[in-house]
């Protein structure tokens, strides 16, 4: 190979990697927007409501631990030690319910600030159920327990979430419900029903409505022996999640509609959620949907501009050819114009997403750059002809990027297909060069022969 072809060559590869500069800060403003999108997400929860995990009703009822001490005098000896009655706090006695059964329909809206959104909901829950209230156990030993103040409880993660008088009915009886989740908050934020009389040993009912509001997502704690859920909303897009997956759902363009049915023998109920609700750890056990966008625009273009440097090379690539085949003449400063022009795309496509969301910011992008280097490419190469093609390919390129960002599962397959049409057609257009001769043919090329009209 002749020395000018190869600093050619060199040229324009290292124009290559020096573009791969403005591609990485242009993914990195990506980055840094998306993350004022997700403290905006979060500005909006702290002055809403959180993601909302409900756990409840359950049975709760207070517990105080009696036993005797042998106790020193002031200024006595330890023989005069004598024994006195004490009592002391004890973990409350947790009793899930037998039967739960837990159905709504959840409405979600924007809520935005500036040019960024959050997504919240509101969800108007029915819950009913059984549960069987046990005598309380006696104390036996030197220590006696002894439990007091029954009360119904529902956890909920966040209670600025609880909206309006939630309607309670205990054993068909309305009755009105109080703050707090549990004997002096063990069990975390919610409300409660001190149940008093009403929490004679045996089966008991109840029937709960309430509207609990939220962000993002909606989890749902499956503590009873048997457990039934269904959730309906207009919202498109779910993301179910948890440790079980519904049973039936149903997901189209008018929302969704997702049934799920679980028994103590899956869940561990009630074992390991009393465990979990007395230690105040967290159980993972729960079933849940998310109300996300399915492809944020933001990951599609951070995915886009990481194509950058793949158009930059396809398109120094089909320079190239050119110059070999119709022994054109194109300088560096015009591979670098080119590149730059490349580059701005991702720039624009990110800025116009922003506000007219990520389909429209991406044709409006595409035209733009496809119009600017159609323009320049049609007096690069000196004919209409050229310049049709060229168009044409960046056309096709943009319509394949697209593509392969919408489809997240073949991106891969589509990637390398076209970088493989890409490698196919350059060596089906040179395959009659003679590669040898090359370096003489384009030193003594000049300029392309041009027509009247400036037409090759």
């Amino acid at each position: 190979m002749g020395r000018g072809l190869f600093l050619k060559v060199l040229v324009i590869c290292g124009l290559a990697a020096a573009l791969a500069v403005p591609l990485m800060l242009i993914a990195q403003k990506v980055l840094e927007r998306e993350a004022l999108q997700r403290a905006v997400r979060r500005d909006v929860a702290a002055s809403a409501a959180e993601a909302q995990r409900l756990t409840g009703p359950l049975v709760a009822l207070a517990c105080r631990e009696h036993y005797w001490e042998w106790v020193v005098p002031q200024g006595g000896r330890r023989e005069d030690a004598v024994r006195e009655r004490r009592q002391r706090a004890c973990p409350p006695l947790i009793v899930l319910p037998e039967r739960l059964r837990v159905s709504g329909t959840v409405q979600t809206e924007e809520r935005r600030r500036g040019i960024y959104a959050a997504r919240v909901y509101r969800g108007e829950l029915e819950l009913a159920g059984e549960i069987r209230i046990p005598a309380p156990p006696a104390g036996t030993g030197p220590a006696e327990r002894r439990y007091s103040d029954p009360a119904l409880v529902i956890a909920v993660s966040d209670p600025r979430g609880l909206k309006g008088m939630p309607t309670l009915r205990w054993q068909g009886e309305p009755r009105a419900m109080e703050p707090g989740a549990g004997p002096g908050g063990t069990l975390g934020n919610g409300m409660h029903l001190p149940l008093g009389p009403a929490a004679a040993p045996g089966d008991a009912t109840f029937a709960l409505r309430l509207e609990l509001a939220g962000s993002e997502r909606l989890e749902i704690a499956p503590i009873a022996r048997d457990t039934e859920v269904r959730l309906a909303s207009p919202w498109p897009h779910p993301s179910f999640f948890g440790r079980y997956l519904p049973e039936r759902r149903e997901v189209g363009a008018a929302g969704f509609d997702a049934t799920w049915r679980t028994t103590h023998f899956a869940t561990g109920a009630p074992g390991d959620w009393r465990r979990a609700l007395l230690e105040g750890k967290d159980h993972g056990n729960v079933l849940g949907v998310a109300f996300v966008e399915p492809v944020h625009f933001y990951a599609l273009a951070y995915r886009a501009a990481e194509y950058g440097f793949l158009f930059v090379a396809l398109t120094f690539g089909m320079f190239l050819v050119a110059e070999t085949v119709k022994d054109l003449r194109i300088h560096a400063v015009q591979y670098g114009l080119v590149g730059l022009a490349l580059a701005v795309f991702f720039l624009l496509l990110i800025a116009l997403a922003e506000h007219i969301g990520f389909a429209a910011a991406y044709a409006a992008a595409a035209a733009a750059c496809i119009a600017l280097l159609a323009y320049y490419a049609r007096h690069v190469f000196g004919s209409r002809r050229a310049a049709a093609l060229y168009t044409g390919w960046n056309a096709a390129l943009y319509g394949a990027l697209y593509a392969v960002l919408r489809s997240e599962d073949y991106a891969l397959l589509l990637g390398a297909a076209l970088v493989f049409a890409a490698l196919a057609a350059a060596m089906i257009v040179t395959r009659r060069i003679d590669w040898y001769a090359l370096p003489e043919r384009l030193a003594g090329a000049g300029v392309p022969r041009r027509g009247p009209r400036g037409e090759a």
